[in-house]
């Protein structure tokens, strides 16, 4: 019973207390713990209301400079040669300018008529263009095997070479 009554003793005092619980004010009820500031966000006030005139207190006599003029860089031109017709099929030839200097030849057509043609094609065009790109011309020599292809890229690429502009055609020679 003594057990009971303790129990009964303790009960009594936890509920005394609770009823008599008065709470603090709202300031002296904050944690003690420091927390970490949260970054602060710009805010709208701390910029100017009206806008700042730079010239403001620039005396009126000082002239603005005038924009220096960019200069031009010739940007890259591309020609297309005519189709040169072969016994084995047609040769067409695109050639890239830039700044009066041959850039990229490429093959828009090539003899592809049957296998050996094709077998040709895959072995020549690459020297070919590399020959261009070398000679600076239409001044190719000839692919070993490939004699009908190279003629008619040695002629499409003149052709495509002939629509340059005069001042870019200096250095380039357009015949074959």
């Amino acid at each position: 019973m003594r057990r009971a009554i303790l129990v009964t003793a303790g009960t009594a005092a936890g509920l005394a207390a609770v009823l008599t619980y008065t709470p603090r004010p709202a300031e002296s009820a904050a944690l003690p713990i420091a927390l970490p500031a949260a970054p602060a966000a710009p805010s709208a006030a701390a910029a100017p209301a009206t806008p700042v005139d730079a010239t403001a207190d620039a005396p009126a006599s000082v002239p603005t400079p005038a924009p220096t003029p960019t200069p031009t860089v010739a940007s890259a031109q591309s020609y297309v040669g005519p189709v040169i017709e072969t016994a084995f099929g047609p040769v067409q030839v695109e050639v890239t300018v830039e700044g009066g200097t041959i850039t990229a030849a490429n093959a828009l057509q090539v003899p592809s008529a049957d296998p050996k043609s094709i077998k040709i094609g895959r072995k020549a065009i690459p020297q070919l263009q590399q020959e261009t790109l070398v000679a600076q011309s239409a001044d190719v020599a000839v692919v070993s095997g490939a004699s009908y292809t190279s003629d008619g890229w040695k002629q499409s690429l003149a052709g495509a070479l002939s629509q340059l502009p005069a001042d870019s055609a200096s250095s380039i020679v357009a015949s074959s």
